[in-house]
């Protein structure tokens, strides 16, 4: 997933697999302060890569290469 990143902004767990969920839930659950940072990591991330700021300088670089072509 290109919004969650192992570790850094969130857990994934493999689809259809309950004993990778359970486990991923049993963590949350056992390691609350680790869980926070990943909550403030995923955040600053959104904020960073999802700003209003970056979609309009990507907005800028779409209409630019259009222009140029």
């Amino acid at each position: 997933s290109t919004f969650i990143h192992e570790g850094e902004t969130g857990l994934l767990v493999e689809p259809e697999n309950v004993n990778s969920l359970a486990a991923c839930l049993q963590h949350i659950v056992e390691n609350a302060e680790s869980m926070q940072a990943l909550a403030a990591n995923g955040r600053e991330f959104v904020r960073s890569e999802y700003s209003l700021r970056c979609h309009a300088e990507h907005l800028a670089d779409v209409l630019q290469e259009i222009a140029i072509r």
